[in-house]
């Protein structure tokens, strides 16, 4: 560095190593000032010297540095001796830093170093020792590689890839301590890991809960079992050993637990929920096209409750009939139930009145005493004079063999007749038509199955089904007075 201390003299800038120094108008002669100039040279910088672990089980050592002019070289040794020529790694160009790195595969200590040309920086201030990690079966059989490890820097075991017929793998002892399969090892210390093995068995407790039908648990177990297994041996909720049969009840995947048995008496928890089944509801409204459908489910074995029933103006519902339970079941079964819902129109009130024909033959007269009020179930109206049938189903027979008159019509309104069911309801003989009649306090508008059978004429056998559509009542009066009945119902 360049100064000057009179001012006489003057330099333009002594941070550089080449600058320019000017004389002033004072000096007379040369003897009269004296120039005393020197340089020195900063010296290289190493910023870091560092290690990781790599994948395939070497290791990493990296080196930063710099140099306020140019850092010329560098290099990794596993001495405290300053590089000899043939261990220098050259910089390409003038670099000011560098960030090099090399991969090792022996346990030693190494150094850093660089150098700017002249200056040399490294040795006892940079280094890093490396140790090596040992693994003995100790009677196993198999082989497993050695490790490096880092000064300072923890080292992820691998598992124990060693068998040995009999026993279970238990941990590593080595002079530093034990360690389980997976551990970090800290130690900065060379070490060899001997795999230590187990033949114990141990007794652990299962605990079984079984969800209540209203979907919780209890606190206490609903049951608990005994096992046994080997030392070691993780055991977890869905591990076939323990699993359980359970009628409608599966394993609670979302309450999930595990045990790994180093000794007798752990406990395991296990819980089994009930499953869900569905009752669906559905009906069909009066006048509707589309049926109406509900789902609800259920816990198996949970007391079912039924939905809120339908009303519709004019009707009352019947009920549910509940697939072939009929009526609801009192628990949920182990299935998906369908349930049906019908309506029957309410009871409604009509009048008959009788009309008497006058002498003449040309009106009717109005007979008072006659006027009543009766009660039917219907569905439709029904304007005119009085034809003397029922408005029900009508089936009609050919019967145009006048010989052939063995005829029967079945029907049911509960169910579809055939050949193998006919013998239901009731029946009616050699009919030239029939008006199928409704049990007491059966419904208009329920339908109608009929099946015709002839005992002389198999193949004339046939059956279908049709809907009641007004009441079955038919009023007997004298033949003077059915002319000009007037039957009307009206919900």
């Amino acid at each position: 560095m360049a100064s000057a201390c009179s001012g006489a003299i003057s330099v333009a800038d002594p941070s550089k190593s080449a600058t320019t120094i000017t004389a002033s108008s004072l000096l007379t002669s040369s003897a009269e000032a004296t120039l005393n100039a020197y340089s020195s040279d900063d010296l290289p910088v190493i910023g870091s010297f560092e290690a990781a672990y790599a994948e395939d089980g070497s290791v990493t050592l990296s080196l930063n540095a710099s140099d306020s002019k140019a850092v010329t070289a560098w290099a990794i040794t596993n001495s405290s001796d300053t590089p000899a020529d043939t261990e220098w790694r050259s910089v390409a160009g003038s670099q000011t830093g560098i960030t090099e790195s090399m991969t090792i595969n022996a346990k030693g200590t190494y150094y850093a170093w660089v150098k700017d040309g002249t200056n040399v920086v490294g040795g006892d201030k940079y280094k890093i020792a490396i140790y090596k990690i040992d693994f003995d079966g100790n009677g196993g059989t198999g082989t497993m590689s050695s490790l490096l490890k880092i000064q300072n820097k923890a080292l992820t075991l691998p598992a124990n890839t060693y068998a040995k017929e009999g026993y279970i793998f238990q941990t590593w002892k080595g002079s530093t301590g034990s360690y389980g399969d997976g551990k970090s090892y800290a130690a900065n210390s060379d070490d060899t890991l001997s795999a230590q093995w187990s033949n114990q068995r141990f007794n652990y407790n299962v605990e079984y809960y079984y969800m209540d039908t209203d979907g919780s648990y209890l606190t206490a177990p609903s049951e608990t079992k005994t096992f046994e297994g080997s030392y070691g041996d993780v055991i977890s909720s869905d591990s076939e050993t323990i699993s359980q049969s359970k009628a409608g009840m599966s394993l609670d995947t979302s309450r999930p637990d595990s045990i790994t048995l180093t000794g007798s008496g752990k406990v395991l928890k296990v819980y089994y929920q009930r499953n869900k089944y569905t009752i669906t509801y559905s009906y069909t409204k009066p006048g509707d096209a589309a049926a109406t459908s509900q789902s609800v489910d259920f816990y198996y074995n949970q007391s079912v409750t039924e939905v809120d029933k339908p009303s519709v103006e004019g009707y009352t519902f019947v009920g549910w009939e509940y697939d072939d339970f009929g009526t609801k079941p009192a628990t949920m079964p182990l299935r998906n139930i369908k349930a049906s819902g019908s309506f029957t129109a309410n009871e409604a009130k009509y009048n008959i009145n009788y009309y008497e024909k006058n002498l003449t033959g040309d009106d009717y007269t109005l007979v008072d005493s006659a006027t009543e009020t009766r009660s039917a179930r219907h569905e439709t109206d029904y304007n005119g004079i009085y034809d003397g049938q029922a408005h029900g189903i009508e089936i009609a027979v050919d019967k145009t063999n006048a010989a052939d008159l063995g005829y029967t019509i079945y029907y049911s309104t509960e169910k579809e007749l055939t050949a193998d069911n006919y013998l239901t309801d009731g029946k009616t003989e050699a009919p030239e038509f029939t008006d199928v009649k409704l049990t007491d306090g059966a419904a208009a508008g329920r339908t109608v199955y009929y099946y015709i059978h002839s005992s002389t004429k198999d193949y004339q056998d046939a059956n279908g089904s049709g809907t009641v559509m007004v009441s079955s009542h038919r009023p007997e009066r004298e033949q003077r007075y059915q002319q000009r009945f007037q039957y009307k119902c009206k919900i």
